[in-house]
């Protein structure tokens, strides 16, 4: 198919908070380094895409895209 082929032959893709296109995804790192990402800061992105649109990943800093109690 198209989009196998589009992808095939690529190189590794950077992961990253600056996307150009498609769907974030939603990992956090703690100023340690830690990754954050569980069920709850899913949910919780996942409704702000829902309530507010995507955009809403460029609009906010990540501490703003967190739910209460995470850092």
């Amino acid at each position: 198919t198209r989009l196998y082929n589009m992808v095939r032959d690529r190189g590794d893709w950077c992961i990253s908070r600056q996307r150009a296109w498609g769907v974030p995804i939603p990992v956090f790192y703690a100023e340690n380094g830690e990754p954050i990402i569980t069920d709850e800061t899913i949910e919780h992105v996942s409704n702000l895409f829902r309530d507010k649109g995507s955009n809403i990943w460029f609009e906010l800093e990540a501490k703003d895209l967190l739910p209460e109690g995470f850092t």
